[in-house]
C-alpha cells in the first residue's frame, strides 16, 4: 500500500520540492512533511497536486488513501480559480468510488458470513 508522501516522491521525480512548493504557494517544510508522510495536505491542495502532476485526483490518491471531505476545511475560494471550477467531476468521481468501496465491503461481509456460518455447522456438528 503506497501512502501518499510516497507517490507524491515519486512523482516529483527530480524536480526541487522548493518549486512545487513555490507552485503551490506553500513552504517547502509543509511540502516535506507530505513527501514524508508526517502530515497530508489540505484537500485544496491536493487537487493543486493533481493538477501540477497532471494526474487525476483519484489516480493520484489511489484506492489506498480516503478523502475525508468534511475534516479537510475546505474552503470554496481555493476550488476556484478564474471563475473556472478546477475539478467539476470530483464529487461524482468521488460518490462512484463510494459506492465501489461499499459494494467491495459487502461482499467482503458476505464471504465472511459464508465461512462464520461453515464454522458454525462444523462446530455444530461436531458437539452432536
Amino acid at each position: 500500500m503506497m501512502k501518499i508522501g510516497d507517490k507524491l516522491r515519486k512523482l516529483r521525480g527530480n524536480i526541487p520540492q522548493t518549486r512545487i512548493a513555490q507552485e503551490l504557494e506553500i513552504s517547502q517544510t509543509a511540502y516535506n512533511k507530505w513527501e514524508s508522510n508526517k502530515s497530508n495536505p489540505k484537500i485544496s491542495n491536493l487537487i493543486k497536486l493533481s493538477k501540477f502532476y497532471n494526474k487525476d485526483l483519484y489516480d493520484l490518491l489511489g484506492n489506498d488513501n480516503k478523502i475525508d471531505f468534511y475534516n479537510s476545511e475546505i474552503n470554496v475560494q481555493n476550488l476556484i480559480k478564474d471563475n473556472d471550477v478546477i475539478n467539476q467531476d470530483l464529487p461524482k468521481k468521488y460518490i462512484t468510488a463510494c459506492e465501489k468501496r461499499i459494494n467491495d465491503l459487502e461482499k467482503e461481509v458476505n464471504f465472511w458470513k459464508e465461512k462464520y456460518n461453515d464454522v458454525f455447522i462444523l462446530l455444530k456438528n461436531q458437539t452432536q
